[in-house]
């Protein structure tokens, strides 16, 4: 960052670390840990217990699913000086014991908060990526008898980026393994909507019309279809917006609009 900012030309610098979290880590005295029969496991286990709470159960309230979560009163979590007298149960004494007979220390760390892991992910996904591509190019070319008009279809693609980057830009998400996912359906369905309109055009072309009234009859006529599917798929993924996880893949289909708004379409569609 700071060679970043030492360029005159850049602005805008931000990175997506965040500011480092403190984190309380247990020191195990491993002896007497071992003697009580207590592992790192348990140790963990009756921290969360305390602190954050464990789950054991869900409650079923008509058709929504609560978890049953048990936790330590208000009182005694909010004061951290009280880690060492929790209550953990050591099956070598058959009870349980304080937590500062198997701790010899907590020392006081900074750790990420986020740390984000999607490249094993993706290296999965590209390793098969090229046959389906590969696949999917044959069924176009099987389904147009054309190579002209498979390229036609594919080259529509590359388009995709114009709506992904707005959609992430504008919305500060990072290009991560659910933004992939969804870069990929879309890419699926401007194929789709792509066939769709070839198919229309060769039909008005059947019909005795000039090439250019049968793109323009084609292009008419599936407009409608078309919006209303980009439609149905923003008003699907919207409640996934204010979900951390999905959101990146949940602005996708709103990249969609520019395709169909016509006030957002491109001057030669228009």
């Amino acid at each position: 960052e700071t060679i970043f900012r030492a360029e005159s030309n850049l602005y805008g610098i931000k990175t997506d670390w965040r500011e480092r979290v403190k984190v309380v880590r247990p020191v195990v005295a491993e002896e007497q840990a071992n003697l009580a029969g207590i592992t790192r496991t348990d140790i963990a286990t009756a921290l969360l217990q305390v602190f954050e709470g464990a789950s054991f159960g869900v409650y079923r309230e008509r058709d929504e699913l609560l978890p049953i979560v048990a936790r330590a009163p208000e009182a005694e979590r909010a004061d951290v000086s009280n880690i060492g007298n929790i209550q953990i149960y050591s099956p070598a004494a058959g009870r349980s014991i304080p937590l500062r007979q198997v701790v010899s220390d907590f020392e006081t760390t900074f750790e990420d908060e986020i740390i984000v892991r999607s490249a094993r992910a993706q290296a999965s996904l590209a390793a098969s990526f090229p046959v389906f591509v590969l696949l999917m190019v044959l069924i176009t070319v099987a389904l147009f008898n054309s190579l002209k008009q498979t390229a036609v279809v594919w080259l529509v693609v590359p388009l995709a980026l114009i709506g992904v980057t707005l959609g992430l830009l504008s919305t500060s998400q990072p290009f991560g393994f659910m933004a992939l996912l969804g870069f990929m359906s879309l890419s699926g369905m401007l194929i789709k909507n792509a066939i769709v309109l070839i198919d229309e055009i060769n039909v008005q072309r059947g019909g005795d019309q000039s090439d250019f009234n049968a793109i323009l009859q084609a292009a008419v006529s599936r407009l409608r279809p078309v919006g209303l599917a980009a439609a149905t798929t923003i008003l699907g993924m919207l409640p996934l917006v204010p979900d951390a996880f999905f959101v990146s893949m949940a602005v996708r289909p709103l990249c969609l609009l520019w395709w169909w708004c016509p006030h957002c379409m491109p001057p030669s569609m228009g």
